[in-house]
């Protein structure tokens, strides 16, 4: 997948994002003080992701989003219908961001990937 700057629309203004933005459909946690829940990440950079799901949290939350290895504070910056946009506290670095852009896709995230076949 090719990294593509998009544009993220602030008060009707447009303003350019800081890094690419990759798009993803992953399944994450998304940990508030009061709750969790499973969302999908729909996009992600190293800055932020764009997540997808129901009873998303306010504008302002702070939150943790587990995915795998992967563990990153950020807050809510803005938030519709069924989709949020999250600001991280600390920037992946781009070997954390390759390795979820790149993860391998299973239906069941929980469930291990089926083992090669057997030669006969």
């Amino acid at each position: 997948m090719g990294s593509r700057t998009m544009l993220a629309f602030t008060d009707g203004a447009q303003q350019q994002r800081r890094s690419p933005r990759y798009r993803v459909l992953l399944i994450a946690r998304l940990v508030t003080t009061f709750s969790e829940r499973i969302v999908k990440l729909r996009d992600l950079s190293t800055s932020g992701a764009m997540i997808e799901g129901p009873r998303i949290p306010p504008v302002g939350t702070d939150i943790l989003l587990q995915r795998g290895s992967l563990e990153v504070f950020g807050t809510i910056v803005w938030a519709r219908d069924m989709q949020a946009g999250i600001e991280f506290d600390e920037p992946l670095t781009e070997t954390m961001l390759w390795m979820q852009v790149n993860a391998p896709r299973h239906i069941h995230e929980s469930e291990p990937p089926a083992p090669p076949p057997r030669a006969a």
